[in-house]
């Protein structure tokens, strides 16, 4: 497996609050997101 490092993110939880990738720094992270299409 060839791990790379994961672009500066930020995005916004259900409340609203902007949350960044870098929050995660150096913590197991797994993202998960769907499409409706």
């Amino acid at each position: 497996m060839l791990l790379q490092k994961m672009p500066t993110v930020q995005l916004f939880d259900l409340d609203g609050k902007e949350v960044s990738i870098n929050d995660y720094q150096g913590k197991n992270t797994l993202l998960f997101m769907w499409a409706s299409w």
